[in-house]
């Protein structure tokens, strides 16, 4: 929010800025009604891979005013899927979602405990601009039910799920 004693005039900022537009961009003027002194305008945030830190700048009548701001890349929100228990041999789906819209070149990591029984890929891309993805887990036939970890990781959090894989 632009703050000030702007409290006579109409003023449309004549200087409203991103030190890194490609994070975060703002319109290009804001209006201050007179005897309000105050105005607002919106931040819109961009998908960023790594943390990144911006300055947004706003000028009215020779008064600037700044903003630190720092942009996260999205972190993994949860897991899901429709089945936590597989007969060995099948292939099941698991889903996960992001807390915002994935930079280009965005990864999850994933592991399995036990690769033998359930295996899944080392890492998978996610899309520019999605906030899901998804992947699929490939059981094994077992001869006693098993118990499998399954951890996906991105942007710093790690979440996991259990799948039981079961015998035919």
């Amino acid at each position: 929010r632009l703050v000030s004693d702007w409290s006579s005039d109409v003023c449309s900022s004549d200087l409203l800025s991103s030190s890194n537009p490609a994070a975060a961009s703002v319109p290009a003027t804001v209006a201050v009604v007179a005897g309000q002194g105050q105005g607002g305008f919106t931040i819109q945030a961009m998908p960023v891979a790594t943390p990144t830190t911006l300055t947004i700048t706003a000028s009215c009548g020779g008064v600037y005013k700044t903003l630190t701001l720092t942009v996260n890349p999205p972190v993994l929100s949860y897991l899901y899927s429709n089945a936590l228990t597989a007969t060995g041999g099948n292939a099941i789906y698991l889903g996960f979602g992001l807390t915002g819209a994935a930079a280009a070149g965005a990864t999850a990591s994933l592991t399995s405990s036990n690769p033998a029984v359930a295996s899944v890929p080392a890492a998978i891309s996610i899309p520019t601009g999605q906030v899901q993805g998804g992947f699929t887990i490939q059981t094994m036939p077992v001869t006693t039910q098993t118990a499998v970890t399954i951890t996906v990781s991105c942007g710093g959090i790690a979440k996991t799920l259990i799948l039981t894989v079961k015998p035919r």
